[in-house]
Order: C-alpha cells, then sequence, then structure tokens
C-alpha cells in the first residue's frame, strides 16, 4: 500500500489496518536482522500542518542471527507509538524521514521494526562458544597468556639516541 501525503487532508485521518509482506525483501545489508515475519500495522494516519503523524500498533517477529553463535531465532515486537514521517530534515521535528509524495506502507513499517534490533541480539539459552582448535575464546576478566610478539625486537632498541635525518 502506498500512501500519499496530498491525499490526507487535515481533520480526516487514513485508516491502517494491514499485513506487510517481508518475503521478497533483500536483507543481506541489515545484519544481524535477517528477516521480519507476520509484520501488521494497525491504526491512523493525519495531517499535522506538514507533518504527517502515524499513531498505531507495529508488530512482527525479526529473524536475528545470535551474536554468540549466529544461529537465527525470533524476537516478537508489539509495539503502539505515535511517530511522524518527514519529508525533509528538520531540527525542530523528530522522525523518519520519506522525502516525495508517495511513501511506500512498506517502508514505514520496516523502518520502524528495525529501530528494535538489539545491538547484541542473544537468544534464550545462547551461550559463548568454547576453544577450538586455531582459536581461543576469552570471557572479559580472563588471564590472557601472551605469547612471542614480532614486536619484541624493538623492547631494547633506543628511538632517543637516533639522529634526525636531514
Amino acid at each position: 500500500m502506498k500512501i500519499y501525503r496530498s491525499a490526507i487532508p487535515t481533520g480526516r485521518p487514513l485508516e491502517l489496518d494491514e499485513d506487510v509482506d517481508f518475503s521478497g525483501y533483500d536483507f543481506s545489508k541489515d545484519y544481524p536482522l535477517l528477516g521480519i515475519e507476520n509484520a501488521h500495522i494497525q491504526g491512523l494516519v493525519e495531517r499535522n500542518g506538514d507533518i504527517l503523524t502515524v499513531n498505531a500498533t507495529v508488530s512482527g517477529t525479526l529473524i536475528l542471527a545470535d551474536s554468540r553463535d549466529l544461529k537465527p531465532f525470533g524476537l516478537d515486537v508489539c509495539e503502539k507509538d505515535v511517530f511522524d514521517l518527514l519529508s525533509e530534515m528538520d531540527e525542530d521535528n523528530e522522525g523518519y524521514l520519506f522525502p516525495g509524495n508517495g511513501i511506500e506502507l512498506s517502508e514505514v513499517v520496516y523502518a520502524y521494526l528495525r529501530s528494535f534490533v538489539p545491538i547484541q541480539p542473544l537468544r534464550k539459552g545462547s551461550e559463548l562458544p568454547s576453544s577450538g582448535e586455531g582459536y581461543r575464546v576469552y570471557s572479559e576478566g580472563d588471564e590472557v597468556e601472551r605469547g612471542p610478539s614480532p614486536f619484541d625486537v624493538l623492547a631494547d632498541y633506543d628511538f632517543d639516541d637516533k639522529e634526525e635525518s636531514k
């Protein structure tokens, strides 16, 4: 569904009750977000001066990659909120930027649900992987065994005694 700014007059809000399908959407640039399922928006879009305001409940299941073992899991989101759809950057207003007259409803739902992706997604029961062949896993606070470094040869080098070249 497409929302046109010019088609929403002041005092006559547009009612929304739509399922949004993200099955054909490419999430390859949205890691750790792998997909969105069962997305739905229900509410109103109304004009407040030059700004469109969405007063709606947005729900969906975010498919995320666990930050510890990369296994996918679902995170259910269902939030009632009021937010603005801005046509240009404005220091006085906050909201989502959608320039132009036509706004695709799926982009509005995507932008809103994307804001709920945690910085470090962890599914229930997720554990830090153990060490394996060729790598070691350390937890914060663990003492790290230091091996030789290629910079160890510079440990006894006196950098101050060297004259600067012309």
